[in-house]
């Protein structure tokens, strides 16, 4: 799931889902670059914070 400015944007369910939402997305940027802020995991399940920064390379709008 991803959450940006309080609002879910994107949610996945298993890594096959993942690695295609990824592989998909990864052709969008020219340059992108994504820093782990910090994680917490509460049962089974993991929230990681991440500060992302892309450069797109297709119009998206």
């Amino acid at each position: 799931m991803n959450i940006s400015s309080g609002e879910t944007t994107t949610e996945t369910r298993g890594i096959q889902a993942f690695r295609e939402l990824a592989e998909q997305s990864a052709a969008m940027f020219s340059s992108r670059r994504q820093t782990i802020t910090g994680y917490s995991i509460i049962n089974d399940k993991v929230e990681v914070g991440i500060d992302y920064e892309g450069v797109l390379a297709v119009d998206i709008f």
